[in-house]
């Protein structure tokens, strides 16, 4: 076999049909929903919405999208925030949100693990519900403590969404981002044949690999991309001797509409410390080196918010009370840092406990500034504030809208290695101090990931953020990290990819879309 040459099938879909709603006065009336994101990114019209329920309906979409030569716009649940899921520049979108399946449960013989097969319109808070009831266990062989570890912050966001934005979160620290646990999938590709790909059965071999498209085989060639060693989402995934699963993770939705996911799915970890440090100065960065440099504690995540986002916070607590979902914080706080450890027994623990003494006593920081827990409603209490903030920040910008309709937040979701964290702070804060912009940082500090949130005040600070951003932007690309980490390119942020990446090698991904995508049918304006 051929493990660089991939041939998909080609189905009868004569007798197919897909439910659609068809006509864009019936659609703007009663299905606006659909013509935007998370972004608030305001799409067109389609002339047709079509909700496909299996791998062949879309497959009749994308065949009536060719002959009748019309473009596609891919929606999942809309959770993105870069205008993905937006229907611009196409006449047709195709929402997967009822391509369900109750999950799977199997164990992979050939990877020696557990797995789940589910179709991509599942979200990922019904998955997590499924296994936490344990409605999978069927027999006496399937364990009962098995999880999908992956937790973007958004838990409404789709399986297929996840995957072909390669979603993380806070845990990507320990457990890495979706890419990770991706064992197969069925993808309808732009010439509506249906690709089914398992992980280790195909790889790229002298940098190209061959796919049977439109009853050809085309020979599609594999650039040398510069991928940083950070958390990173922008572009294709590209490199020698890749596997090919890995080509179509993280492509948006451009090169083919994933339908069907295979998973593998983790053992629960039997206990987890939560803890919430709160620093009275910035010995947070020598508390996270620290961490991140121990043999003995590996923590599944790490997450930080500044003075500024505490500031907010309380205030938000003083103007709703218990309604603003924040709890009492300690009075003069610097930043706050939280962070879950896993172990499975006693032992373990007191390793963990001795190892998080001897950090605390060095760095001079006394037990009382903390908060721990061990149960779920303990997690439940110290994310609060944590999930809080982006509430607060969004009625601020609702707020700024009344005298300023065009204001809209600036967030950056860009990613440096751990030696630039200290530098790539120190740039945001002095950026942003010397233009006078109104800013919190938060995110994922575990990763070298945090979240610059900008807030404009008029028109004139709105395009200090934007510029602004391109200088955040190249600085850290500058110290090899990524512009985007886990939020994707979209539409919105198609111009921060030639920052990242030289002429050359997009031009090669390009190529790769154009190959992949003759009729450039596949969500048009997302990425390129």
């Amino acid at each position: 076999m051929n493990k660089n040459y991939l041939k998909p099938k080609q189905l009868d879909l004569s007798k197919i049909k897909c439910p659609v709603i068809d006509g864009r006065k019936t659609i703007n009336d009663s299905y606006s929903d659909y013509l935007n994101d998370e972004s608030k990114l305001q799409g067109s019209i389609p002339e047709k919405i079509f909700f496909p329920r299996t791998s062949l309906e879309v497959a009749f979409v994308v065949k009536e999208a060719i002959k009748n030569n019309k473009k596609i716009s891919i929606s999942g649940s809309r959770t993105g925030i870069v205008g993905g899921a937006v229907p611009v520049e196409s006449e047709y979108l195709i929402s997967l949100e009822n391509l369900l399946s109750k999950p799977v449960v199997y164990y992979n013989n050939k990877k020696k693990c557990w797995a789940v097969k589910v179709n991509a319109g599942v979200k990922l808070e019904d998955l997590q519900k499924y296994f936490r009831k344990r409605e999978y266990k069927t027999s006496k062989d399937l364990p009962d403590n098995l999880y999908f570890p992956v937790d973007p912050t958004e838990i409404t966001a789709s399986i297929g969404g996840m995957v072909a934005a390669n979603a993380s979160g806070a845990r990507t620290l320990f457990y890495g981002p979706t890419r990770n646990w991706v064992l197969g999938l069925t993808i309808v590709l732009s010439d509506s044949t249906i690709l089914k790909i398992k992980r280790d059965e195909n790889y790229i071999g002298d940098d190209l690999f061959f796919i049977n498209l439109n009853n050809k085989k085309i020979k599609v060639g594999i650039p040398e991309i510069n991928i940083p060693e950070t958390k990173h989402v922008a572009g294709y995934y590209l490199k020698k001797n890749m596997d090919l699963i890995d080509v179509f993770i993280g492509g948006e939705g451009t090169l083919g509409i994933i339908t069907e996911v295979d998973l593998k799915v983790e053992y629960l970890k039997k206990h987890c410390l939560y803890l919430s440090i709160f620093f009275q100065n910035d010995n947070y960065k020598d508390f996270v080196y620290r961490i991140k440099k121990s043999n003995i504690i590996k923590p599944l995540a790490i997450e930080f918010l500044d003075q500024k986002s505490i500031k907010l916070l309380k205030e938000y607590k003083e103007e709703q009370g218990e309604a603003s979902g924040v709890p009492e914080f300690p009075d003069k706080i610097e930043s706050v840092i939280y962070i879950e450890i896993g172990f499975e027994n006693e032992i373990e623990f007191e390793k963990n406990y001795k190892e998080l003494a001897s950090i605390f006593k060095n760095l001079n920081i006394p037990i009382e500034s903390t908060w721990a827990g061990f149960s779920r409603n303990d997690l439940d209490n110290m994310k609060k504030f944590r999930h809080a903030l982006p509430e607060r920040i969004n009625m601020l910008i609702s707020q700024k809208k009344r005298d300023f309709p065009e204001i809209t937040k600036v967030g950056t979701d860009m990613a440096v290695p751990d030696q630039s964290l200290e530098e790539i702070m120190n740039f945001y804060k002095n950026s942003l101090n010397l233009v006078g912009l109104e800013y919190y940082i938060f995110g994922h500090i575990g990763n070298g990931h945090l979240h610059v949130n900008i807030i404009p005040n008029n028109i004139n600070d709105l395009k200090k953020a934007k510029e602004i951003y391109k200088d955040f932007a190249k600085k850290v690309v500058s110290l090899n990290g990524s512009i985007a980490a886990e939020h994707g390119i979209g539409r919105l942020k198609k111009d921060f990819l030639t920052i990242q990446f030289t002429e050359q090698e997009i031009s090669a991904m390009r190529k790769i879309k154009n190959k992949l995508d003759p009729y450039r049918i596949l969500n048009p304006g997302v990425l390129w």
